[in-house]
């Protein structure tokens, strides 16, 4: 029950939970699928190893593994008992990206660079949206709308929103320049 208590509050974490995996995660992908983003090399494997010694798994992979994969390919995974490659579970949904472990360095931090100039209200405000809107679609709209107007209030927010339309937002040039307007936004 500690165990799954810990599995719980991992999800919970406001700032955001990563976890790189480059071994075994045999009876540990319950840890892996409660981060927020997962990464797998080569060399990592992804099994649910209880079928074989016959006793039900405690820490909510069963849960997990039924959310992301669907019905028949968890039963499948859960019965046999079969190691999964890291492609094969980004592909089932157990990670979130297969990175060769060559490039992982590089990658986590290009990945990072970004997450860290983010503010942590706003990791927490993705989260919950997030996670709301998997459990209620409307209930995800509601709380992303609530989330907008709050924002919209603050001054950081209407200093942005007017630089967006002084670099051409809701214009001709947003439909050709996105990033563009961004890039010039953010200069702003």
């Amino acid at each position: 029950m500690a165990f799954s208590q810990m599995i719980k509050k991992l999800k919970q974490l406001k700032p955001l939970s990563i976890v790189m995996v480059d071994r075994y995660a045999r009876g540990g992908g319950e840890f892996v699928m409660a981060c927020d983003l997962s990464f797998g090399t080569e060399n990592s494997v992804f099994v649910l190893p209880e079928i074989g010694v016959n006793i039900p798994t405690g820490g909510q992979d069963d849960v997990q593994y039924a959310r992301r994969m669907g019905c028949s390919k968890v039963l499948q995974s859960l019965l046999t008992g079969r190691d999964h490659s890291a492609q094969e579970a980004e592909r089932l949904n157990i990670i979130t990206k297969y990175i060769p472990k060559a490039e992982m360095d590089r990658y986590l931090n290009d990945q990072l660079a970004i997450i860290n100039s983010l503010d942590l209200r706003d990791i927490a405000m993705y989260k919950a949206i997030v996670a709301t809107s998997i459990l209620d679609e409307d209930a995800g709209v509601e709380l992303e709308l609530k989330y907008f107007l709050d924002r919209a209030r603050e001054e950081k927010s209407q200093t942005i929103f007017k630089a967006f339309l002084n670099n051409g937002g809701q214009t001709e040039r947003e439909a050709t320049d996105f990033m563009g307007i961004f890039a010039d936004t953010l200069a702003e």
